[in-house]
């Protein structure tokens, strides 16, 4: 990589307006590029009185004929004096795009702009309505979302690009010290019923650690590091994790697509071996094509304990998935390569920062591929395998 140049990295967020958990990853993106890639400016927006309404006016207001500009947002935001050179925006969902004008003449500031949109499916699109007009102020737009890509592609003027999810992967990687994996199953999140309860059974039975959502809502965090630190150390700490394509059960949201999401990356980072969905797809194979990235499990499956029960049979095999996981996770899918993929779309060179970030992976790839097969992550006590 090259020597950092000076530049002007301007970073919208969100963080002030919601600490939903479907955000926090957004979140520990923008705190690593400020914290250890670049000297960069987050701009956090503040709500005023009535900021929620407005926004949500505004939003009406957008997709029906670009007219937001009508109602002002309310939020007030610190704004670096002059201008930047790039200014980044994560939004989570389309509707994000209306609180742009908390950083007033925002185009006008930047040499460039890119905004990585991270939901939008394919039939939500034409619901959008001149709402999506607001992402042709960018110079460059990115999706997370492989089959939106192309179709995003058409309704827009400017470049559009696919770019999935990435992690931070030293956050969730077990090394150096490996913890003991006394989590069997990790079901969170969406619980098929049948999978829920031959997992429960099976846990109770063979006296397994379960981890699986017993609540009813509580979808906002108290702090959002202190949430990816929290989530990370479980990840760690798994030996399976069932992981299905983004709103598997929502069929009326996602139509006919099928997308991987975050999870399938914050599990490999973890090493846990993933559970669910392998999904057709070249986003698919082209991310997380090794073999066993994924083991099948359909994701209504009342035979889930016994499946469980044949992988633990088979160590050699779960220990080189795992192994393969988590070095294709520091290798390929940490938080750094998609700063670089941005920064080489908007022109700018890496930093100092980011190659001490680039040997920091390096270093964990290398104590990986050194360490003995059985480790790291190995069984905690009573447990047959890793």
């Amino acid at each position: 990589m090259s020597a950092e140049a000076a530049r002007r990295i301007g970073l919208l967020s969100l963080r002030n307006l919601s600490t939903h958990l479907s955000r926090c990853g957004i979140h520990e993106f923008e705190d690593l590029i400020a914290g250890a890639f670049e000297a960069a400016t987050i701009i956090a927006p503040r709500p005023g009185p009535a900021s929620a309404l407005r926004l949500r006016m505004r939003n009406r207001l957008a997709r029906l004929g670009g007219l937001q500009g009508l109602v002002p947002s309310g939020l007030a935001a610190s704004v670096p004096a002059g201008g930047v050179d790039l200014f980044f925006f994560y939004a989570a969902v389309p509707r994000d795009l209306v609180a742009l004008d908390a950083v007033p003449d925002w185009r006008r500031r930047a040499g460039r702009a890119i905004c990585w949109l991270q939901e939008l499916w394919i039939d939500d699109i034409p619901r959008a309505g001149r709402l999506l007009d607001i992402l042709d102020r960018f110079d460059h737009v990115f999706c997370a979302m492989a089959a939106t890509t192309p179709v995003l592609q058409e309704r827009l003027s400017v470049p559009v690009s696919y770019l999935p999810w990435g992690v931070d992967t030293i956050l969730f990687s077990p090394l150096p010290s490996a913890p003991e994996r006394c989590i069997h199953v990790n079901n969170i999140s969406r619980i098929a019923p049948r999978t829920h309860a031959a997992l429960l059974d099976h846990a109770r039975r063979r006296g397994w650690h379960y981890e699986f959502t017993s609540i009813r809502g509580g979808i906002f965090a108290h702090d959002t590091a202190e949430h990816r630190w929290l989530y990370a150390q479980r990840m760690k700490r798994s030996r399976y994790l069932i992981s299905h394509m983004a709103k598997v059960a929502e069929r009326q949201e996602r139509g006919r697509q099928e997308e991987f999401g975050l999870r399938y990356i914050e599990g490999i980072a973890g090493g846990a071996i993933l559970l669910g969905d392998v999904i057709d797809s070249p986003a698919f194979r082209a991310h997380l094509g090794w073999p066993d990235a994924v083991i099948p499990l359909p994701y209504d499956c009342a035979e889930a304990g016994e499946i469980i029960d044949a992988l633990d049979a088979q160590p050699e095999r779960i220990a080189a998935a795992r192994r393969a996981n988590m070095l294709n996770a520091l290798t390929r899918h940490d938080h750094l390569h998609r700063w670089q993929a941005i920064l080489d779309i908007a022109g700018l060179p890496p930093t100092a920062g980011m190659e001490r970030r680039a040997g920091q992976l390096a270093g964990l790839a290398a104590m990986l591929e050194a360490a003995p097969a059985a480790r790291p992550g190995a069984a905690c006590a009573g447990g047959r395998h890793g």
